[in-house]
């Protein structure tokens, strides 16, 4: 159908069956306007324009008049091919104009992570609002200049990624491949991450969002900068956190253990303080060299005594409610240069 619908629709077709007459070229000897030519009983129609025009197409001719139908001539046949084949030649010779090239679709532009501000609040800590944002430490470390984690303030402001991640400010000379190593990621993540068209041309000043990047300074950084690797002295439910609490400061954490839980050294040292002490009640302090010490209070039994040297890990005391105490637990501070510091942002 398609073949016939193609020359019969062509102008040149329309003007030789034009010139030739309907009736003469068709042998038609019927009465009537033609209506449809059948061939294989598929209906080629016809409408006046002019004289005929073949609206759609298809090979072995019958003429069909509105009055009834008439046989078309064997030679009449032949002609109609010959002028189709003519046609056909003309339609090749006529030069045809390229199809225009779609548009290419612009790439999609890639979807940064959201920044947003926290104004640390009265008993936050990088742990605390890591937690309440569903990121970890080293995010936050990542997207802010901290010079101590252990001393942000209340009212600061610390810029929350929404995803894990770095946010790193290109410098003059700096190319993806240095960044993506510095960062241990792939320099494909980065530019997908980005949306970079041109690599190799970055912009200084520019602040790029490594995905799933681990900052320079990250929290194993802080850790040995400022002190030795802390264990837990006990497992246990936290049932007080660092910070203020009832109007005062809290300087350490509680944890809720039953009398005579073993308790060990969160770290290895020496022994300054073993004794009672009527806040902390039976107390153990370990100094552990360059300024850090630990507390271990409210203990219902001592194991070692002032002077004594011991390792991470070694029994100290058994756990209980001595002292000012609300209940069975075990108090556990850290201190730098004699100034509390959250024991959540060191233990492991």
């Amino acid at each position: 159908m398609a073949f016939f619908s193609r020359y019969f629709g062509h102008p040149l077709v329309i003007l030789a069956i034009s010139l030739a007459g309907a009736t003469g070229l068709l042998g038609y000897s019927g009465t009537g306007p033609i209506d449809q030519v059948v061939v294989e009983d598929n209906p080629i129609s016809l409408a006046m324009r002019g004289e005929f025009e073949v609206l759609t197409a298809s090979p072995s001719l019958a003429v069909v008049s509105r009055e009834g139908t008439a046989r078309v001539d064997d030679n009449r046949v032949d002609l109609l091919t010959e002028q189709l084949a003519e046609a056909d030649r003309l339609l090749a010779a006529q030069p045809t104009e390229p199809e225009p090239e779609p548009e290419p679709e612009p790439e999609p532009k890639a979807a940064l992570p959201t920044v947003s501000v926290h104004r640390v609040a009265k008993g936050e800590n990088l742990y605390t609002i890591a937690k309440k944002y569903g990121i970890d430490v080293n995010t936050i470390l990542g997207a802010n200049n901290l010079d101590d984690i252990n001393t942000i303030r209340i009212g600061q402001e610390l810029r929350i990624l929404s995803e894990v991640g770095v946010l790193h400010t290109i410098k003059s000379g700096e190319n993806l491949w240095e960044i993506a190593r510095k960062y241990k990621v792939s320099i494909d993540d980065v530019i997908a991450a980005n949306g970079i068209a041109e690599p190799g041309r970055l912009v200084v000043g520019q602040e790029l969002f490594i995905p799933r990047g681990v900052p320079e300074k990250d929290l194993n950084y802080y850790r040995a900068q400022e002190g030795p690797q802390f264990i837990w002295p006990v497992k246990g439910r936290i049932s007080s956190r660092y910070g203020q609490r009832w109007g005062r400061m809290h300087h350490g954490i509680d944890v809720a253990v039953v009398t005579g839980t073993r308790v060990v050294a969160a770290a290895g040292g020496r022994v300054t303080t073993a004794g009672y002490s009527s806040s902390y009640g039976y107390l153990v302090i370990i100094d552990h060299g360059n300024g850090y010490e630990t507390r271990y209070a409210h203990n219902s039994k001592l194991l070692v005594k002032a002077g004594q040297r011991v390792n991470q890990g070694q029994l100290i005391a058994y756990s209980g409610n001595t002292g000012r105490s609300t209940g069975p637990h075990l108090h556990f501070e850290i201190r730098y240069k004699n100034a509390s510091r959250d024991p959540l942002q060191y233990l492991k």
